[in-house]
């Protein structure tokens, strides 16, 4: 929309001043099926007849024949579209990332605190071993090579303490950041439920890794967006390689001139558009294109076949956890199994 309001004019080298007597607008409003309508609009005020006149113009263009989804409107409607939905898959991938840095840092937190409650046991029994290889020095039973041994072992274990105390805290602050909440909040360390990861891991080794799951993947879904977009852009260049047919309607309506009033005027033409003459450039653009789009469809096969084999090497690991989960649940039966058994020979003797 374009519009010129009320406008003087003042002429320095006569010293005069010409008050407004013009307004002028236009605009033009365009739809995807390539219709444009464009509207011309003039008015004149005359102050020494103290009279207004005005007059319009009406066009409308249809381009005939043409694909509808190729049109400028139609493309920039589609561009707005794709930047719409990069950007939703944009906010998808960072939300799946900060669950993944959460995770990752929630069970780092359980591996630090299991390992600082192991190092604490090791110190207490290498405090014990200290004092009982004093209490045998003293008795003459050990040397000062077993009382170095000793407080070595206490001391590395104190050092490892210190390491993990560190570790602890840094882990622990990066994983208050990451739920957004205070750094001194109580906060309990649970892990989930074992049945329901063992029922979880088991949905998941039996589901089937088919195309529907591998192209859901992000970078799959951009590749097929990038091939969608090239397609376009090959079919319009070919569109542009075949004539254009344009169908214009215009109406002007009544108005004055130095002749007289002119009656309004409708007016209806059709034409036609060819490129007979760019030294084949059209066509080495479709060349081009169709490389771009050919070039695309590699790229997506190429990481369709890696997202499946990192979701079978996902899989195969994940296997290979509930294979040793359920091993060491064995083997922590069996020496359940091992410790009542001795309880109750114990109790017979």
């Amino acid at each position: 929309l374009n519009v010129q309001p009320w406008q003087g004019k003042y002429d320095i080298e006569r010293e005069t001043y010409q008050r407004p007597s013009e307004f002028m607008m236009s605009g033009t409003i365009k739809f995807s099926q390539g219709t444009d309508i464009g509207l011309n609009y003039r008015g004149a005020y005359d102050y020494e007849e103290g009279g207004y006149d005005d007059f319009y113009t009406l066009e409308l263009h249809q381009s005939l024949f043409q694909d509808q989804s190729l049109t400028p409107s139609a493309l920039e409607l589609y561009n707005a579209r794709m930047a719409t939905e990069r950007a939703y898959l944009a906010l998808e991938d960072i939300e799946k990332e900060i669950i993944l840095s959460t995770v990752r840092n929630f069970y780092q937190l359980r591996e630090i605190d299991n390992s600082l409650s192991l190092t604490r046991e090791r110190i207490a029994l290498s405090q014990e071993e200290l004092a009982e290889t004093t209490e045998k020095k003293d008795s003459g039973l050990a040397g000062e090579l077993d009382m170095l041994k000793a407080k070595i072992e206490l001391a590395e274990n104190t050092e490892q303490l210190n390491e993990l105390e560190n570790q602890l805290a840094l882990a622990k602050d990066q994983f208050y950041y990451s739920i957004g909440v205070e750094k001194d909040t109580l906060f309990i360390l649970s892990l989930p439920q074992e049945k329901k990861v063992r029922e979880k891991a088991e949905k998941l080794l039996v589901k089937e890794i088919n195309r529907e799951i591998i192209l859901s993947q992000s970078e799959l879904k951009q590749a097929q967006w990038t091939i969608d977009e090239k397609r376009l852009q090959l079919s319009r260049k070919e569109e542009e390689l075949s004539s254009d047919w344009l169908l214009t309607v215009g109406y002007t309506s009544e108005r004055a001139t130095l002749d007289g009033i002119t009656p309004a005027q409708g007016q209806i033409k059709i034409g036609a558009t060819y490129n007979l003459f760019d030294g084949g450039r059209a066509k080495l653009s479709v060349q081009a294109a169709q490389m771009e789009l050919e070039k695309a469809e590699r790229n997506l096969e190429n990481l369709r076949k890696t997202a499946q084999f990192s979701l079978s090497s996902q899989k195969n690991a994940l296997r290979e956890a509930l294979s040793q989960f359920n091993l060491w649940k064995l083997k922590k039966d069996e020496i359940k199994l091992k410790g009542e058994l001795a309880q109750e020979q114990f109790a017979l003797l």
